[in-house]
């Protein structure tokens, strides 16, 4: 479906003081601002067995750096 369907349907099927405006083309400038806008929540989710070796590999590093610290040697970690 085009922007311009779902900006006419939109307004169309709103009614009372919500859908007075003043200036209908600063409207449909901000309705395609937020439409066409890159959203955090559009962006690929990783999930899965990615999620969970990235998570793993994190966790392996930190302990490493800890041992390290610690004087410690990592030989049983790599």
């Amino acid at each position: 479906m085009l922007e311009a369907d779902k900006f006419r349907d939109f307004w169309h099927a709103k009614a009372g003081q919500g859908a007075a405006k003043l200036d209908w083309q600063a409207t449909w400038r901000n309705w395609c601002r937020t439409a066409f806008a890159v959203r955090p929540s559009a962006q690929p989710i990783n999930t899965g067995r990615a999620s969970w070796d990235e998570q793993r590999a994190k966790r392996q590093a930190d302990t490493r750096a800890l041992m390290e610290r610690m004087g410690l040697t990592s030989g049983a970690m790599q």
